[in-house]
């Protein structure tokens, strides 16, 4: 593939997309991984798909029944990660190919998946680490949050980024574990953030931010401009407890890669190279970077999170 032809990169990956809907949520960092993007029918991806045997790794639906995300894993040809409304996308076995039937919808909405499930996949099946984190960049050196969904990753590292970090990656974290210290990638140049947290933003907050491209039940940002990669510096583990006031309190952790271990995104990969593969992978960011729990009071603003974090950071890391 011809660099010159990268669309951008995302998740160490460089995007080789002639032909395909222009990218407005890419970076123009550079990166040795890369990955060709093909735009096809539907029905031709359908065919392949019913042609092949194949095995159910995913399958999530709505309280009524509806489909919501299904990934299948194809007899030796690659992945199917399809959600009705955000597209259909068969995905390499090595992750260097993606083909995809795009809905005609706004490019925000069919990126969504492409950024939460398909491109992260292939990430995964290049030999990049995947965790379900969020991350900034402090000081030159890549911060990662981990916690469930639901519980303040992306709002701590928005409040963050609003305050002068730069804005790494939302929700889903790439990181090469081949060096002694493990690079951070960015993600998509796409924040997903709560009605809430950005009113709780004060408008300069939100320039440093980034800018405002959509509006669904959640306020979409482009964050400003960023490195394409970082070295990871630390690794903080959130939990919030609802039950418990006083203080954000921050402490050392012991059994990590226990933790990092349970942290992973892509979690259907059950081969038994790929597991062998997140077991390395976990012990050796256990070993390479210091590890944090987060206590979060249930009573806790995410601003008063990102101040003890920014606070334990300084102090902490140097």
């Amino acid at each position: 593939m011809n660099p010159a032809e990268a669309a951008g990169t995302a998740f160490g990956l460089a995007l080789d997309a002639t032909g395909f809907r222009a990218f407005d949520t890419l970076s123009a960092g550079e990166a040795c991984r890369r990955v060709e993007i093909v735009l096809d029918e539907a029905d031709n991806l359908t065919k392949d798909l019913k042609a092949s045997p194949r095995a159910c790794l995913v399958d999530r639906r709505f309280p009524s029944g509806r489909q919501m995300l299904r990934v299948e894993q194809l007899d030796g040809n690659g992945y199917w990660v399809a959600a009705p409304g955000y597209g259909r996308h068969l995905i390499s076995s090595d992750g260097r190919r993606i083909r995809s039937a795009l809905p005609r919808v706004p490019a925000l909405q069919w990126q969504r998946l492409f950024f939460a499930q398909v491109l992260p996949l292939a990430a995964a099946l290049q030999g990049l680490e995947i965790l379900h984190a969020s991350a900034v960049v402090l000081d030159g050196r890549a911060l990662g949050f981990v916690a469930p969904s639901g519980t303040g990753k992306t709002s701590l590292a928005v409040n963050l980024a609003a305050e002068g970090a730069e804005f790494l990656t939302d929700d889903v974290l790439a990181l090469d574990v081949s060096t002694a210290t493990p690079t951070a990638y960015e993600g998509a140049r796409l924040v997903n953030v709560a009605r809430h947290e950005y009113a709780a933003l004060d408008p300069a907050a939100r320039v440093r931010l980034g800018s405002v491209i959509g509006r669904t039940a959640k306020v979409h940002v482009r964050p400003a401009e960023a490195r394409s990669s970082a070295p990871l510096a630390a690794l903080y583990f959130l939990r919030r407890d609802s039950s418990r006031s006083g203080a954000v309190e921050i402490r050392t952790d012991e059994d990590g890669s226990r933790l990092v271990l349970g942290s992973g995104f892509i979690t259907y990969l059950s081969e038994a190279h790929h597991q062998l593969a997140h077991l390395e992978a976990s012990a050796r960011i256990a070993r390479a970077v210091p590890l944090f729990r987060v206590d979060v009071p249930g009573n806790r603003a995410a601003a008063d999170v990102s101040a003890a974090v920014a606070e334990h950071a300084a102090s902490e890391l140097g």
